[in-house]
């Protein structure tokens, strides 16, 4: 019986075990990998589902836990957009050196990364975003109170965290809060990277996003549909779940169409 896939994981200081970045070697001598970026103030283990579905499909995968992720807020307040792209570059950077086929799957926030990494690096060979947050819900609230927030409000409560839910994201390395300031990095980045970024993109790119999002917008993914020139895009809108990669991106659809996506570039 063989030993692969291998999960190693690494032992960053004052993460819990569980949000640790890990790496996943599929086969021996494999020349192509999948880097999977998570959201902002969220952490890997969020991901692991769809990285173990691509590691025994024969990707190699390697996640990336984001600057100021995975140990307390008062990190995450202090880390800025320029840190987190940092994070990101550096693995796509050590994946070029090392691999033929690189490809990119973000999600919500990471899906904005990935596009930005895709533009910095146009031979990756695909880009896969999922819940990417261009618009958020209820964006005009939150664009008119943000402003005004900076000023009372240190954090900004997570309402779609259940109190079941709440009690787990410790040992996740994850908050029921964000910063008001991580919030203001996020928007920054969304205005003067993700939007410009967009039309440069020449990578392929499949796009997925749910219908019933109360995070991320759906009209985010439809946006960024319109407003790619790259010829080599698709666009699916899921029927079920939430902004929880767990319930948005079920095995099918990573069966049926991320593999496919993959398999294709």
């Amino acid at each position: 019986m063989s030993e692969y896939p291998i999960k190693t994981y690494k032992a960053l200081t004052g993460v819990p075990p569980k949000a640790q970045p890990f790496f996943i070697t599929s086969c021996p001598d494999n020349d192509q990998v999948v880097i999977i970026i998570h959201g902002v103030s969220s952490t890997p283990y969020s991901l692991h589902f769809i990285a173990d579905i691509l590691a025994t499909s024969g990707y190699d995968v390697d996640t990336i836990l984001l600057a100021g992720h995975g140990t307390t807020l008062a990190d995450l307040r202090r880390s800025t957009f320029h840190d987190w792209v940092e994070s990101a570059d550096t693995a796509v950077q050590a994946n070029l050196a090392r691999y033929k086929k690189v490809y990119i799957l973000g999600y919500s926030f990471g899906a904005s990364l990935a596009i930005h990494l895709g533009v910095c690096y146009p031979q990756i060979k695909g880009i896969i975003s999922l819940g990417i947050p261009i618009t958020l819900y209820k964006e005009n609230t939150i664009r008119a109170l943000l402003p005004l927030a900076r000023f009372f409000l240190r954090n900004y409560k997570k309402h779609w965290i259940t109190a079941e839910k709440a009690k787990l994201l410790p040992e996740l390395g994850q908050h029921t809060h964000i910063p008001v300031p991580t919030l203001v990095q996020f928007r920054r980045f969304i205005s003067h990277c993700t939007k410009r970024d967009i039309p440069h993109l020449r990578v392929p790119i499949l796009i997925g996003h749910s219908r019933a999002d109360r995070v991320a917008d759906p009209v985010s993914s439809q946006y960024l549909f319109q407003n790619l020139k790259v010829k080599d895009k698709s666009l699916y809108l899921i029927d079920h779940g939430n902004h929880r990669v767990d319930e948005v991106v079920s095995r099918d659809f990573v069966s049926h169409k991320i593999l496919r996506f993959l398999q294709k570039h």
